[in-house]
């Protein structure tokens, strides 16, 4: 089941639950002003959660999202050809 934090009417992130108190991240969105720490704190209530790893994808060209998961602490490793057109990125945080 997918459940969703939304702020400001606007911003959300969308994940869902898996074994052992994982969490994949399927989408996070800011439509408000950015670089404002709105996804951060997105992923701050997602955090309060009483979890094990977040596991959050993006294509390799997506360079804000990487740099938004790097920032807030995650572990990236490819996934060459994850996408028919493209590598993918996984970003781990324990």
């Amino acid at each position: 089941m997918n459940m969703k934090f939304i702020l400001n009417k606007k911003d959300y992130l969308e994940y869902r639950k898996g074994m052992n108190n994982t969490v994949e991240i399927l989408d996070i969105a800011v439509y408000s002003e950015r670089n404002k720490g709105t996804g951060t704190n997105l992923l701050k209530m997602l955090e309060n959660e009483d979890l094990g790893h977040i596991y959050a994808f993006t294509r390799e060209s997506n360079e804000l999202a990487q740099g938004f998961y790097k920032k807030n602490g995650f572990r990236g490793t490819l996934l060459p050809n994850f996408y028919p057109d493209e590598s993918a990125i996984v970003y781990i945080k324990s």
